[in-house]
């Protein structure tokens, strides 16, 4: 039996099982049991049960309250709503905390943005990435972010596309890595991209000890500090502290920060996601998006919006 519905779970009624006169399917949208005609006058409740929760698909919204109202971002929403209001990009078939459709698409390819950018341009781990890792194109294909940009600006997704279908030829790949080396020697070496630095990666490698790890992240990349990083961490640090590691790994302080706008308009982007940003991530975010740099935090809820919405970080 084949149910079709709308993106909040109404059936449609007209191409449904129920069109062709057949059994009643029971296990229907997200493969949940629909409450329904279960009085003995034929009445029923006509709402889903999600296990962890009642759902009424007539007005797309939980009967009781999501019990991981603290996980997924959903501070600043509802607790009654479904799939952050945006059920054609989520799912949440238990009735706990909404899920990214693409997720394991996105998750992968920030996996593989993160690891490429780790080991930097100038790596043989970069050729190999640019020119024999069929993960590279695949990551570009499902982001539509370039690799040598840090998967910062945009690239056609058909060019991903035909460079991924590349794999399936031998000889057309041959082709295309001699071509690719052609042009890098004309270019010359890729330059050194740059790398914003959190507040919580300057915390880590001055007071925590975990310096070597910060500086694994930075990799061959040039590091920069945002005013806004660097207030944080003064604000219970000291500046010979903090001038002496960024001596060290040869990071300087940004000269081309984040406004108060760009930041209010990232915050207004993650609320149109159900998320929350507060006001110095958004301002660190802006001054990395108006250098071209990935950023480096080891804020969980930071680096999950900033996956979301595509842009390049690096754990530590």
């Amino acid at each position: 039996m084949d149910d079709d519905y709308y993106p909040f779970g109404l059936t449609m009624a007209g191409i449904s099982s129920k069109a062709a006169g057949s059994l009643d399917n029971k296990k229907e949208y997200n493969g949940n049991e629909l409450q329904n005609r279960e009085f003995s006058d034929g009445s029923g409740l006509e709402m889903y049960d999600f296990n962890a929760r009642t759902y009424d698909q007539q007005i797309g919204r939980f009967f009781q309250i999501d019990p991981m109202t603290e996980e997924g971002g959903q501070e600043s929403i509802s607790p009654y709503h479904f799939s952050y209001n945006n059920p054609i990009r989520y799912n949440d078939p238990s009735g706990k905390a909404g899920e990214d459709c693409c997720k394991v698409l996105s998750d992968a390819a920030s996996w593989v943005g993160n690891k490429i950018e780790q080991v930097g341009n100038s790596s043989p781990v970069a050729w190999i990435n640019n020119n024999v890792n069929p993960l590279t194109p695949l990551a570009e294909l499902v982001t539509g972010k370039s690799l040598n940009s840090g998967f910062t600006e945009d690239k056609s997704r058909v060019e991903s596309g035909v460079q991924l279908a590349t794999f399936a030829v031998p000889s057309a790949k041959a082709e295309e890595i001699i071509v690719n080396e052609a042009k890098n020697l004309a270019v010359g070496q890729i330059e050194r991209r740059f790398v914003s630095l959190d507040n919580n990666a300057l915390s880590a490698a001055v007071k925590e000890g975990k310096k070597d790890l910060v500086k694994a992240s930075i990799g061959a990349d040039k590091p920069i500090v945002s005013i806004t990083a660097a207030k944080e961490f003064l604000a219970f640090g000291n500046k010979a502290e903090l001038k002496g590691f960024m001596t060290e790994v040869g990071a300087t302080i940004s000269k081309n920060g984040g406004s108060a706008s760009q930041a209010a308009a990232l915050q207004k982007t993650a609320s149109g996601m159900g998320r929350s940003l507060g006001n110095k991530d958004a301002m660190i975010l802006a001054g990395a998006k108006n250098n071209g740099a990935a950023i480096i935090t080891a804020d969980r809820k930071f680096a999950n919006f900033m996956n979301a919405i595509g842009f390049p970080n690096r754990n530590f």
